[in-house]
């Protein structure tokens, strides 16, 4: 328990949770700029040392919400459930239920359906990525000096593999023109691709990691009379 191990070594105890607390910070500060491969190394590390203390509960939260983001929501559903299992009756373990109750009473769809009224598109760039804060910003300053009129944002898809979304068009037309902008050619991405998409169908792309599954409902819409 923490009041043994405090009075076997209060020196050590103290030193140990105050350098997790400081870690976790960090850590969180990597999540939030999407540095999910230093998340992922860092909170395995942290866990490890921790030894499922409860303290260790809110770490166990943050790599389970990093692996939603970077495997989707199956896997996300299985970590908050290891979860609960490894750090019973806290705070934490609570939240996570909630969340997986959520999941069953209202299931998301793994499914892609028409444009809604008014709704959004984005040309989305896909490319391959070993994240360095400096280049994105960089890449980010310089297509916003190309196109002002136009929003970027990056946001990673799965391990590797990020997109830059784009937004901001009066309409599909423009997104498609953009795709032949020298920008790009200037600027090139490692094993860069293009597509325009609805944002509906860009949050399930996010949630189900199903990119496959999308490109043939896009060639069967194409088909379709």
């Amino acid at each position: 328990s923490d009041q043994a191990q405090l009075l076997r070594d209060p020196k050590g105890f103290s030193e140990r949770i105050s350098t997790a607390a400081q870690r976790y910070d960090s850590l969180y500060a990597a999540y939030l700029e999407q540095d999910y491969s230093r998340v992922m190394t860092g909170t395995t590390a942290l866990l490890s040392a921790l030894q499922k203390d409860p303290k260790a509960a809110p770490t166990a939260l943050l790599q389970a919400n990093t692996i939603g983001r970077l495997y989707g929501y199956t896997a996300y559903k299985s970590a908050l459930r290891n979860l609960q299992k490894d750090y019973p009756n806290t705070a934490v373990a609570n939240d996570a239920q909630l969340r997986l109750a959520s999941f069953e009473n209202k299931p998301p769809e793994a499914n892609f359906s028409g444009a809604l009224s008014g709704e959004r598109r984005y040309l989305a760039l896909l490319f391959s990525e070993t994240y360095h804060r400096a280049q994105d910003q960089e890449y980010k300053r310089l297509f916003k000096q190309a196109h002002p009129r136009y929003q970027i944002a990056r946001e990673v898809f799965t391990p590797g593999k990020t997109f830059y979304i784009i937004y901001g068009f009066e309409d599909e037309a423009a997104a498609q023109k953009l795709m032949s902008s020298e920008f790009f050619k200037q600027n090139p991405l490692s094993d860069q691709s293009f597509f325009v998409i609805l944002g509906s169908h860009y949050k399930t792309l996010q949630l189900f990691k199903n990119l496959p599954a999308y490109k043939k409902w896009t060639v069967d819409q194409k088909k379709a009379p």
